[in-house]
């Protein structure tokens, strides 16, 4: 977390007013270090380093990628498909200008297939209903499967 906290203030990112901590079996969290007023802004984070879907485009990489899998302009790929696609193509790259901000994303997460009742309990009735039928799992893993370029880049090609 050092190396994101030191990326972010050579970038202008003030963290003065807050601190990013571990807690205790949850990951990271932002705590106050002083009382917030109500409309105080506790951070900015400048438009460089704000990762957006217009910069993963930008990206010359997945222009590349798209082109090779053929993805007409016209086609719609989902703005997620394409993060992860950015995410995975440059996992390896050490001169990465998001590198600091990549190596502290969670290394686990769970896709609600695979989630227990209580916590689909939680999701929007829609999303339920959709989980609970075989059709919608079907829908769910064709769109997942489908609509990022079926291809692996091997990680000798990164380094």
């Amino acid at each position: 977390m050092e190396e994101f906290i030191k990326w972010g203030e050579k970038f202008g990112i003030d963290f003065s007013k807050i601190e990013i901590k571990k807690l205790e079996n949850q990951g990271y969290g932002l705590l106050a270090r002083k009382d917030i007023f109500y409309g105080e802004q506790l951070f900015a984070i400048p438009e460089k380093i704000i990762l957006s879907l217009d910069k993963v485009l930008g990206d010359e990489i997945i222009k590349d990628s798209l082109k090779s899998c053929n993805v007409a302009k016209k086609e719609k790929i989902d703005s997620l498909d394409l993060f992860l696609l950015f995410l995975s193509l440059h996992r390896f790259d050490e001169e990465f200008f998001w590198r600091s901000y990549f190596k502290n994303l969670p290394q686990k997460y769970g896709l609600p297939i695979f989630w227990n009742e209580k916590y689909k309990s939680c999701l929007p009735k829609a999303f339920q209903k959709l989980l609970s039928t075989e059709r919608g799992l079907f829908e769910i893993r064709f769109s997942f499967a489908n609509e990022i370029c079926p291809f692996e880049i091997p990680e000798e090609d990164f380094k």
